[in-house]
């Protein structure tokens, strides 16, 4: 099986990668090395033959800063990252494969509405949306599933500490999502997957 995937330097993408490869699969790596997702510089990226596309990478330039404050810069990097790149990646996807298996990774901050997350939480859900949408318009010949990982110990979202077991603090593996996005591979069953720690 070939698996493109974006965002495989470190957290979910890196362990999805891992299990991949070590189960013999070919992964075909999307990282700053070969597609710039910030500026959506991906129609040189050749998919064709490939039995999987996951959009994994995520960004956070501004996460944290309000609406007033976050830059223009922080805001079109956001949407190109979180949004648009995934589109165009899926695009190019389906345009060059027969059929085949998009997994688009959002987050369960679609769910919450806070102070410091405005673009974010706009852009990953639009991310749910499109995953909604495209699913309805090429159901015949090509699967989508939205995973929404819920509080993931990864650089995207750090954690100084092990949180006490009645804290509410709880997070995830990266590599228990890794587990979870194999599963997802492998059932064709499977559709739309919220992975959390049980206790929140």
């Amino acid at each position: 099986m070939r698996v493109a995937i974006t965002g495989t330097k470190s957290g979910i993408g890196a362990a999805v990668k891992h299990m991949l490869l070590h189960r013999g699969d070919e992964v075909f790596e999307l990282n700053r090395e070969t597609v710039d997702l910030e500026n959506c510089e991906t129609l040189n990226i050749d998919l064709e033959n490939c039995d999987v596309l996951i959009n994994n990478a995520g960004h956070e330039l501004g996460m944290g800063k309000s609406f007033e404050e976050m830059t223009p810069e922080d805001i079109i990097s956001q949407v190109n990252v979180n949004l648009l790149s995934p589109m165009l990646l899926t695009n190019k996807f389906v345009k060059s494969n027969k059929s085949g298996l998009v997994i688009n990774i959002t987050s369960g901050t679609i769910n919450e509405l806070k102070k410091g997350v405005t673009t974010y939480y706009t852009v990953k859900n639009g991310l749910s949306k499109f995953t909604d949408a495209v699913a309805e318009d090429l159901k015949h010949r090509f699967r989508f599933v939205e995973v929404v990982p819920r509080r993931v110990a990864t650089n995207f979202f750090k954690t100084s500490r092990v949180p006490e077991p009645d804290s509410r603090e709880y997070v995830i593996a990266a590599n228990e999502v890794g587990k979870v996005i194999l599963d997802v591979i492998d059932n064709p069953y499977l559709s739309k997957v919220v992975v959390k720690d049980h206790r929140r």
